[in-house]
């Protein structure tokens, strides 16, 4: 049975396991997996049987002929072994079920994380424009001029711009380079700042939802015979000018282009890797000025389901150029949440351990509280006969599994500050002592506690009063 699970679990877990994961294709049961399998649990059979076997042989034949038959084998170091590995079945359980707190709460944050963009209602397409037919950068830059123009006159289509840089982990290619505002001097002498280099349309900013803080959004007497402009972001700004304003400043790429270009513009800062990367610095220049042959489509949908694009932006560039087909189109809500889909697996698979961790320990909680007071039923009938009430026989139930889960969680607690110190490269904007996370860990496992002992307690406070003076 647990074979025959295992094999639907790990289908499930492959077929939801984000692209690009490491030796997926290589996961499978096969003869070396299924010996281990039966390995460990002959060892697990072994190592359970073990401490009851040896209790059993060291009773002594006359006590437990003496003791009655719910009483036979049950000692006080048999029941406190058995409280033992409960309590430590529930610290292992907290260790787990406190990392999957951490994490979730991470990912829930990174879910919520604002990337600088409007994701919604865009879809991205990669074109890439051959030198062969286009051999003149004002060849290229008419073609993408076209499609873009043609794109916005499209009935679905609310706007449309051209980049080579897509952000969220949309695609592209973001060229690193360094720059020099106007008269100071080259390294070593001067010190330049590092930005990444994206070459964009006009209207690529309210495409994407992009605020221009400063200044303006390039048009299109940004051309190739205009002067040379560029925009950057809040956070370049900030490191080549302090807090005076950047607008009619000059900078160049001193190692590449050497170009003096104007500041005409400051946007806000973008997450272009993914959700979970940091921020870069990036410039942005005119395609007209700087033409690239491989460059990114991105149209927003005048309606809610931007996938219906796809066939717009085929059918405008194929009427521009027929042999010019575009490729790897995706909406940007995809783009974002595949930017982090294995912080999303890694949530997912420790929360299914820690579920399984969680369910073990109640079951232990569970077991060793209905055997204890399984035994104790001929007490339990007395105290009822003597006056006390079920309420009080409830109590001592609970008291009983709370013990346990109380030392359990004391335990956890410092092995799971030790774990959380592990994980804390993993966390995003989350404290190793998220309160949050630490008080839903504290609550699920006390809520695991209070059913796992519901039955025993139901069970207990119906004793039979009459039935336990007849037997006495």
């Amino acid at each position: 049975m647990g074979l025959g699970l295992a094999v639907l679990i790990m289908k499930g877990l492959v077929l939801i396991a984000p692209e690009g994961t490491p030796f997926l294709n290589d996961i499978g049961l096969d003869a070396r997996v299924l010996l281990a399998t039966v390995v460990i649990g002959l060892v697990a059979t072994f190592i359970s049987g073990l401490m009851p076997a040896l209790t059993t042989s060291a009773l002594r034949v006359a006590g437990a002929l003496s003791d009655s038959g719910e009483r036979a084998g049950s000692s006080r170091g048999v029941i406190r072994l058995r409280n033992v590995l409960v309590v430590v079945e529930i610290a292992a359980a907290v260790v787990l079920v406190t990392s999957a707190a951490l994490l979730i709460r991470s990912f829930d944050r990174l879910r919520r994380v604002d990337p600088g963009v409007s994701v919604d209602r865009v879809l991205s397409a990669r074109v890439s424009i051959p030198g062969s037919r286009y051999p003149t950068a004002e060849r290229t830059a008419q073609f993408v001029s076209d499609v873009v123009t043609r794109l916005e006159e499209s009935t679905d289509v609310e706007s449309a711009a051209a980049t080579s840089y897509v952000p969220v982990g949309g695609g592209g290619f973001g060229l690193g380079r360094v720059f020099l505002a106007e008269g100071q001097p080259e390294p070593p002498a001067g010190a330049d700042v590092g930005a990444q280099w994206n070459v964009v349309t006009p209207h690529y900013f309210s495409t994407l939802g992009i605020p221009v803080l400063e200044g303006r959004a390039f048009t299109t007497h940004d051309s190739a015979a205009g002067t040379p402009v560029i925009i950057v972001s809040r956070s370049f700004a900030r490191k080549m000018f302090g807090n005076e304003s950047p607008l009619g400043r000059r900078v160049r790429s001193w190692r590449d282009e050497n170009v003096l270009r104007e500041i005409v513009g400051v946007v806000d800062e973008v997450k272009y890797l993914g959700l979970s990367d940091a921020e870069l610095p990036l410039v942005y220049v005119p395609h007209a000025q700087n033409s690239w042959g491989l460059m990114l489509l991105v149209a927003r949908s005048r309606t809610t389901q931007p996938a219906a694009l796809a066939g717009t932006l085929q059918r405008v560039v194929g009427s521009v150029d027929p042999d010019i087909a575009v490729a790897d189109v995706r909406t940007l809500a995809a783009s974002a949440s595949e930017s982090i889909a294995s912080q999303r697996y890694a949530t997912l698979l420790l929360a299914v351990l820690a579920g399984v961790a969680l369910t073990l320990s109640a079951l232990g909680i569970y077991g060793v509280t209905s055997y204890v007071f399984t035994l104790r039923s001929r007490e339990m009938g007395i105290r009822l006969a003597l006056g006390a009430s079920r309420r009080n026989l409830y109590g001592l139930v609970f008291r009983h599994g709370f013990t346990l889960t109380v030392l359990g969680l004391a335990i956890g607690i410092a092995g799971s500050a030790v774990v959380a110190r592990v994980l804390r490269g993993l966390l995003f904007n989350t404290q190793a002592t998220d309160a949050t996370a630490w008080t839903a860990m504290t609550a699920v496992v006390l809520l695991s506690t209070a059913v796992a002992c519901f039955v025993p307690a139901r069970r207990t406070a119906g004793s039979d009063p009459t039935w336990a003076l007849r037997s006495e």
